[in-house]
């Protein structure tokens, strides 16, 4: 009979002798003029101009109707059999194609891309992958390939690499670890830091001496001087700023209070009215009566006599051989060669009769001395040694050894002019003298009342010769026989 014609279904193509199906589908005969296409069996394909579905190959498998075999993460599907990613590449199970992997990453066993510490591999729904970063509270290192959760008392921000301590812990080996003893550390910290003085004061600082605190700079910590206009004293953590009416230099224990301001109890403190700053008990306190204070309320001044102690914080009566004035806060040493009882306003020096000996007053003992205030010395000497010992006592002052010299040459000024004026004198009268003509002669025959005359006529006028007897008397008299000389009157020569 006649042949009857095929008709293919829906979806596949008409060959020869029977119907092509599509990729995963294969035909099947029902009949023998009637058929359809069906899926191809598990773990078998097709695909392409396949007319049969084929077996997938080992490592591979596929599902009912698949067009291809699904391989295992790390290769790729080449259309005939699975075939491993190069180096570099990352595929995940049934991938089609490899992925290459970032350039900061890298992959050991081809499953996926390993990527910088704290960013993981993720792939997409599309068999594509990328380094996306950890979430908050995980944490990723350079050995895992994961995120992990961060141990209890820890925490992380997203992307982070480790995971932070608090404080006296450091992170290590994926834990948190305890600071040994005298150690310390900051939140996350991944190491700590031995204390100056090997005593911690909590987990993130250590003890430091006066004058210095605590500090982290740049992820380590050590013990650095207060600054400026802070202080730090004993039982304080950390340095304090220093009061307004007070300041201090770097690494200062205490701060310097203004004038009049007092330190005490961590701040600055006035005394008012008449009081002073008593440095043992820190606090201020009235002044005894009759007593003021002075030097800015750091004393009392007493009377005279008198002298301040602060311990006792009374006045008290100066010592022998000491004095002080009114308002003066302190007693004096006697000077030497002098002496006071106790309570004086001033020394003296001892009295007559007496001489001084290591600021006591003693008797001369040896006989013909007698003391002077000072000295043992002899008596018949009292009176000079007395003006002597005055004088040691009280010797004289720069501006007394320059008055005695100007009155010195003053004196010896007016001696000279006056010799000079006796001088001129005297050579005025000599002057009027008559002088020696070096004439000799012997005088002979001549009457007393002739010499007489003579000698009168010589004092009327100048040039009369006039005889004078060399015989020691008074007046020559006439006819001697001893030398006579006669002078020339003249008013200009001796």
């Amino acid at each position: 009979g006649a042949a009857q014609c095929l008709n293919c279904s829906s979806g596949a193509r008409l060959n020869e002798t029977s119907c092509t199906c599509g990729d995963g589908l294969v035909w099947e005969w029902k009949d023998q003029y009637t058929g359809s296409c069906v899926p191809c069996l598990v773990n078998t394909y097709k695909s392409g101009d396949m007319t049969n579905c084929v077996r997938c190959p080992e490592r591979s498998v596929s599902h009912a109707g698949a067009h291809h075999c699904t391989c295992s993460a790390g290769e790729f599907w080449n259309g005939t059999d699975c075939e491993t990613c190069a180096g570099g590449r990352a595929s995940t199970p049934g991938s089609l194609t490899c992925t290459t992997c970032p350039a900061a990453s890298s992959n050991t066993d081809r499953t996926m891309c390993l990527c910088e510490p704290g960013l993981y591999w993720m792939w997409d729904l599309s068999s594509k992958g990328s380094c996306v970063p950890c979430t908050a509270g995980t944490f990723k290192s350079s050995t895992t390939t994961s995120c992990l959760l961060c141990p209890a008392t820890s925490f992380s921000s997203a992307g982070a690499a480790s995971c932070s301590c608090p404080a006296g812990t450091f992170w290590a080996d994926g834990e948190c670890e305890q600071c040994n003893t005298g150690s310390v550390s900051q939140t996350g910290s991944t190491d700590c830091v031995t204390c100056e003085l090997g005593v911690a004061e909590d987990g993130n600082s250590c003890i430091c001496g006066n004058g210095k605190e605590w500090r982290w700079e740049e992820g380590t910590g050590h013990c650095s001087p207060c600054k400026e206009n802070t202080y730090k004293m004993e039982n304080m953590t950390r340095c304090e700023a220093c009061p307004e009416t007070g300041s201090s230099g770097p690494g200062a224990v205490e701060c310097t209070c203004n004038l009049g301001t007092f330190w005490t109890n961590k701040s600055c403190i006035m005394c008012t009215d008449n009081a002073f700053f008593d440095t043992v008990t820190q606090t201020c306190i009235q002044c005894p009566a009759g007593s003021v204070q002075v030097n800015s309320h750091t004393a009392c001044s007493c009377g005279a006599g008198l002298s301040w102690h602060p311990l006792s914080r009374t006045c008290k009566a100066c010592p022998k051989h000491h004095f002080s004035s009114a308002g003066s806060v302190q007693c004096e040493k006697c000077p030497l060669y002098t002496v006071s009882g106790r309570g004086s306003q001033k020394c003296a020096p001892c009295p007559v009769g007496q001489y001084w000996q290591n600021y006591t007053c003693e008797t001369c003992n040896e006989s013909g001395k007698i003391g002077n205030g000072v000295f043992c010395l002899d008596a018949y000497d009292e009176q000079t040694q007395e003006l002597r010992a005055s004088a040691q006592r009280n010797p004289p002052s720069s501006q007394n050894i320059v008055f005695t010299c100007i009155l010195v040459i003053l004196v010896v000024t007016c001696i000279v002019l006056i010799v000079l004026l006796v001088a001129r004198q005297r050579k005025q009268r000599v002057n009027k003298q008559i002088s020696m003509s070096y004439s000799v002669a012997p005088l002979t025959g001549g009457s007393e009342s002739d010499w007489q005359d003579m000698r009168a006529d010589s004092m009327s006028g100048p040039q009369v010769p006039i005889i004078c007897a060399l015989s020691g008397n008074d007046n020559p008299l006439p006819g001697s026989e001893e030398n006579i000389y006669m002078f020339q009157q003249n008013e200009n020569t001796i």
